[in-house]
């Protein structure tokens, strides 16, 4: 698994830094319930369909499903985030990046996306977002688009998780 950030190092100068963890990833069919809903991943028939870039959305009685995997930029997500602020799908969404090899996003991206989705999301209703990654992904930058979201004042509700059941117990409270 490749993840990649951005710094400014001591002097000023932008350090970009990618690091390898070895990870198997998990292609198979997999399920996860929601608010007692099951969301069934569809098996991958090819080997560019996984771990290939992809970005998979299930919308059941509430709740939406992104599920990221491969390969992942930062335009991506940021098309995927916009189209749910901007369609009145549901108002609970968990994103699992828990498949993700490499997410390509530096911190810029982040805040470029939180302004987007600040410009979108003005006079909207609160949602309530979990962000799900493995506990082998740093998930620095996920604690970062939270801080950085709720320094902006978007509506939503955003919180990271390492694990896929705490999650859905967030997800499930009011």
């Amino acid at each position: 698994m490749e993840i990649g950030f951005s710094h400014l190092d001591g002097h000023g100068a932008a350090d970009h830094r990618f690091f390898q963890v070895s990870d198997a990833g998990h292609c198979g069919p997999f399920s996860y319930t929601i608010i007692g809903i099951e969301f069934a991943n569809p098996a991958a028939t090819s080997s560019k369909e996984c771990p290939g870039n992809m970005i998979s959305v299930e919308t059941k009685a509430g709740c939406t499903l992104f599920r990221v995997s491969g390969e992942v930029a930062a335009g991506e997500i940021a098309t995927h985030a916009i189209q749910y602020l901007r369609e009145p799908l549901t108002d609970k969404a968990l994103w699992d990046f828990s498949s993700v090899t490499r997410i390509k996003m530096t911190t810029a991206d982040i805040k470029g996306l939180v302004d987007r989705l600040g410009d979108i999301s003005l006079g909207q209703p609160s949602r309530k977002v979990a962000l799900v990654g493995s506990g082998q992904i740093n998930i620095g930058l996920g604690k970062l688009f939270v801080a950085f979201a709720q320094i902006a004042g978007l509506p939503s509700r955003y919180k990271v998780f390492r694990d896929a059941g705490h999650a859905v117990d967030w997800l499930r409270k009011n």
